[in-house]
């Protein structure tokens, strides 16, 4: 009875609002206890209100804003996580925003030829340097990052909320580097030069 009230009030709310989505690649060292989601402290579990409803593990949709999150989750790999976000944010897609979080500058080095992806959809990066990386090069990025980081949850959520309610770009980035200089206990300044835009290209 539960899951076709929430059938219904999701067809409801798809009459008034448009349906936009939000996928988060997020890293993990093991994904049978993955700590960046489930940590008792500071996992992204933890960060969801409750104006999102779990529909089942990982994926949950808020009724008000007519949104669905989902969250995958990937063994510590450099690359997995990476190929299938590139693969979704090169379809522009104005309903929709990418999020990947990773460790260790999560591409790591390529000896590939640039690539550059110059009409992607809505997107975020939260790893160490992400603006860095020299491989390929992506734009429409409302956060990006520029110094060594701990990427934890306490940032990805106010992301996902600002961009959520509608926020421009640097109020988003504004969201996150507060919550980044809260939790670090580093000066408000500080926090906002290590988050930034799109990686220009070449």
């Amino acid at each position: 009875m539960k899951k076709i009230l929430i059938i219904a009030l999701i067809l409801l709310t798809s009459i008034v609002n448009a349906q936009r989505f939000i996928t988060v690649f997020m890293q993990d060292y093991e994904l049978e206890n993955s700590s960046l989601y489930w940590d008792t402290k500071y996992g992204l579990k933890n960060f969801i209100t409750s104006d999102w409803k779990e529909l089942k593990p990982q994926h949950y949709y808020n009724i008000k804003e007519n949104v669905f999150l989902n969250i995958k989750l990937y063994n510590y790999d450099k690359w997995m996580h990476v190929t299938e976000f590139i693969d979704k944010i090169v379809v522009r897609d104005d309903s929709t925003l990418y999020i990947l979080v990773g460790h260790n500058q999560l591409f790591g080095e390529s000896e590939a030829p640039v690539e550059s992806h110059t009409y992607c959809s809505d997107n975020i990066l939260f790893g160490c340097r992400t603006n860095d990386v020299t491989w390929w090069c992506i734009d429409n990025t409302i956060v990006n990052t520029f110094d060594l980081i701990a990427p934890e949850r306490y940032i990805v959520w106010p992301a996902i909320v600002g961009w959520v309610r509608g926020y421009d770009e640097k109020t988003i980035r504004n969201r996150v580097s507060q919550k980044y200089s809260k939790y670090q206990k580093i000066a408000e300044r500080e926090a906002e030069l290590i988050f930034g835009g799109s990686m220009y290209c070449n």
